[in-house]
Order: C-alpha cells, then sequence, then structure tokens
C-alpha cells in the first residue's frame, strides 16, 4: 500500500495479490484509492487501476493504538461470484527495509 496524507485526505495505491488454493495462477491487482480520517475511523473507496477491468472496493477501518494498524471491514463486488462480498481485514503498517550504501 502507498498512502499520503493531506489534512484529512488520503489517496494513494493497494496491491492485492491472490494465491488461488487450486490453482497455480497467481493474480496481483492493483487499486487507487481515495478516502478521509476523522476522529480515529478511515473510510476508503478504490477502483480498478486497470480500466479494461471492473473493481469496485470499500472498506470503513477504525485507527488502532498508535496508529500503526487499522482493523475493520471492506465491502465489493466479487465478479465470478456477481455478488457483493465482505471481510474483515487488519492494515498494519511496517518499517521500510533499510538498504546499505552501494545496494
Amino acid at each position: 500500500m502507498t498512502l499520503r496524507q493531506r489534512w484529512r485526505l488520503l489517496h494513494g495505491e493497494i496491491s492485492v495479490t491472490k494465491h488461488p488454493p487450486r490453482n497455480n495462477v497467481v493474480e496481483t491487482k492493483v487499486y487507487s484509492f481515495t478516502g478521509e480520517v476523522r476522529e480515529r475511523m478511515v473510510i476508503l473507496s478504490a477502483w480498478n487501476s486497470d480500466t479494461q477491468a471492473f473493481g469496485a472496493h470499500t472498506e470503513l477501518l477504525e485507527v488502532v493504538g498508535d496508529a500503526r494498524a487499522m482493523r475493520g471491514l471492506g465491502l465489493w463486488y466479487s465478479v465470478t461470484r456477481e455478488q457483493l462480498q465482505s471481510s474483515e481485514f487488519h492494515w498494519t503498517k511496517t518499517r521500510p527495509e533499510r538498504r546499505q550504501v552501494g545496494e
């Protein structure tokens, strides 16, 4: 996830990689999102970055503790199942790897 914040407004990109259990094909989709933060609640709306493919996703998240984690629910439309689906989500901020000079 690449996240940028200006005041209460958020925007960025989320990469989602699927590893189906019965299929060896790994699929990665990139979604562009916008959102807003109020108090400790975050609302994100995302659309598939590939304009040839449909993809819509919305999340309602609560910022937890020192703001390094968020948890909540996501809702999206499944093209393969032709229905809305939802799931719990947990986002945790990790520190970027430090690189040595010359790497």
